[in-house]
């Protein structure tokens, strides 16, 4: 289950069904902080592992198929409170992938992180790749190190692209060992010369930089103010951490 917050107080969660498909439901933050939720909606798309994101009122999904990631995207319908999905559904990565995160901003730059499987139990190399939406197709970019390797191992990442570039990523350091800890980096979208490239420049420490806390399979908010909210499991109870980006770190 994945679930993704806006501006103007719409919650969407996205799940995987028993059938395989992907359902959907749009919750609103009433006034009085309870969440109002619709009944869950059926789509016509197959996959697994599906994550979020919305800005305003443009929808991006993501998932799995057969270790292949695809994206669809839709328009948020506030007054009916659904999501109109555009047709079409586009790989972007192929192969071995898991563990996806998405993020999207303002300028409707679009962040993905995931994970590509190894051979080896102690790999699980962690990437970063940016793209820009425009007309329901995401541009990625075609420079070298477009899609970049943060981490050696990084499970169950949690990314966030502000307005103005900013870009935060969390993730696990370890999946089965006892001993868990939260890391991050902080990092500036880059544009290129040529219009389509985008990178991000990570700080000094990319995958070095870690929290003062132990836990699994973190999720993380952030808003324009720097305000970052993190979640994360510790010893079967679920955490809440609230704190602020300042330059390359945050306390």
């Amino acid at each position: 289950m994945y679930v993704s917050v806006c501006v103007c107080s719409y919650v969407i969660e996205v799940d995987q069904e028993d059938d395989g498909k992907i359902s959907f439901r749009v919750g609103i933050i009433h006034h009085s902080n309870v969440m109002l939720w619709t009944e869950a909606m059926a789509t016509n798309i197959t996959g697994s592992e599906p994550c979020i994101a919305v800005c305003n009122k443009t929808v991006v999904m993501a998932f799995l198929r057969d270790s292949d990631a695809y994206y669809s995207t839709g328009t948020l319908d506030t007054g009916s409170r659904t999501v109109k999905w555009h047709s079409a559904e586009r790989k972007f990565l192929t192969g071995s992938t898991k563990g996806l995160s998405l993020a999207i901003n303002s300028n409707l730059e679009v962040g993905i992180a995931y994970s590509k499987s190894s051979m080896s139990a102690l790999v699980n190399p962690l990437y970063i790749i940016v793209g820009k939406l425009t007309n329901e197709k995401i541009t990625f970019s075609s420079d070298r190190g477009s899609s970049q390797s943060l981490a050696p191992i990084g499970w169950y990442p949690s990314l966030a692209i502000k307005s103005d570039g900013s870009a935060i990523v969390i993730f696990s350091q370890h999946k089965t060992v006892p001993y868990k800890r939260i890391k991050y980096s902080i990092g500036k979208v880059e544009r290129s010369n040529k219009g389509s490239g985008f990178k991000v420049r990570w700080g000094a420490n990319p995958g070095e930089d870690c929290f003062e806390f132990v836990g699994e399979r973190a999720a993380m908010a952030t808003n324009e103010k720097g305000m970052v909210v993190i979640s994360h499991a510790h010893n079967q109870k679920y955490t809440c951490h609230i704190g602020k980006l300042f330059q390359e770190t945050v306390i």
